[in-house]
């Protein structure tokens, strides 16, 4: 019997899975996949994840606004406006109440984007906090991300507290970044960047993090993992990175696949 995963950061909905979705689907399964979710990044893919989802048995989505896309919504804007909170809380009303749709994101801070993206950290701190305030008015968890921001994100968290929790997504850091993470109710995504020897503070890092912390994903197409480095990256690599996890913690294979799956479980309440 395999073991059961969930990729919990599956960009399943991008075009580079058009001409052979079916088939990764099925490839997956077969290797113990039980279930992906599709995280939001623009306004106008929201429907397009909604479509996939309702298609896919096991698979949910997230609504949001990802920093590399906040500069050309914010440049598509008919009028300068700030009240990003309630402006977000309208367009997602009718998403939320979706079965499929299990937390607001993926959104978060990126110090590393360049022209014509490069959106000023204050605004993006902005709107990560807009996010922040409508997940605790829907009551769903959040999903970011972070590059080189992270005590620009932590300030975010302490202002907005997630009441729901969230993840952590695409970790790389140390371990008291990770554990700054947890203490605020995040638990951290884990995905290819441990399968590279060289990733030694990363992995230390995930290391001393407490099960109930873990949740697996691959983010795939992105983020390859280690020996597939500028190929596809696939949901089909979920066990791989369990495998990894599972290694790097001493831990038998089935336990692993047994909690992050709790945890997954527990986070998006499917």
């Amino acid at each position: 019997m395999n073991n059961t995963f969930f990729d919990s950061h599956c960009h399943f909905d991008f075009a580079v899975f058009d001409h052979d979705r079916a088939q990764v689907w099925q490839q997956a399964c077969a290797l113990g996949l039980q279930g992906l979710l599709v995280p939001g990044v623009t306004f106008s893919q929201w429907s397009q994840a909604q479509l996939l989802c309702g298609q896919i048995s096991g698979c949910f989505y997230s609504v949001g606004l990802h920093p590399w896309w906040f500069e050309r919504w914010l440049n598509h804007m008919p009028i300068v406006r700030t009240d990003w909170e309630s402006l977000f809380i309208t367009q997602m009303a009718n998403f939320v109440s979706d079965a499929h749709c299990k937390a607001i994101g993926e959104t978060g801070l990126d110090a590393c984007m360049a022209e014509p993206n490069n959106t000023p950290m204050a605004t993006q701190q902005a709107i990560v906090l807009a996010h922040l305030k409508a997940a605790n008015y829907y009551r769903l968890p959040v999903i970011l991300h972070c590059r080189k921001a992270h005590n620009e994100l932590l300030a975010c968290l302490d202002k907005v507290r997630p009441i729901a929790g969230g993840v952590l997504h695409g970790f790389t850091g140390s371990a008291q970044l990770a554990q700054n993470y947890w203490h605020r109710g995040l638990r951290i995504g884990v995905g290819g960047s441990i399968t590279y020897a060289r990733a030694n503070k990363t992995r230390n890092a995930i290391k001393a993090l407490p099960n109930q912390a873990l949740i697996l994903e691959t983010d795939a197409p992105d983020m390859p993992l280690c020996g597939k480095q500028g190929q596809r990256n696939s949901p089909e690599h979920i066990p791989r990175v369990a495998q990894a996890l599972a290694d790097l913690r001493s831990q038998a294979l089935v336990d692993v696949a047994d909690y992050t799956f709790a945890n997954t479980r527990a986070l998006f309440d499917f």
